[in-house]
């Protein structure tokens, strides 16, 4: 779906190998899941936040609950989608994150 509305789209199977892309690939946002192998979602977004700090973050979750107890996942990321996810208001979110980072340099 990204990736038809034309954003250029990596896949990183956990939070290991996205901190590694991270380095190479320069990404504008980082789209990940609260619960993940290896890492929560929460601590890659906090690596995220202090190895590359432009970089945009959604943290998206089915336990809306995991992510409003977490203190790590609500300093961290610019935005939370509820999963399942409306994919028209996924869009929206990812531009409208996307457009806040051109405007705040962070």
């Amino acid at each position: 779906m990204l990736r038809a509305a034309g954003y250029r789209v990596e896949i990183a199977h956990d939070g290991e190998s996205a901190l590694e892309q991270l380095a190479s690939a320069a990404p504008d946002l980082v789209l990940c899941d609260f619960r993940m192998p290896g890492m929560s979602g929460a601590d890659l977004l906090l690596q995220v936040k202090e190895r590359a700090p432009h970089v945009a973050r959604i943290l998206m979750s089915g336990y809306a609950g995991s992510w409003s107890s977490s203190p790590v996942a609500q300093a961290e990321a610019d935005e939370f989608i509820a999963k399942p996810w409306n994919d028209v208001e996924l869009l929206a979110t990812v531009a409208r994150v996307l457009a806040k980072g051109t405007d705040d340099p962070r």
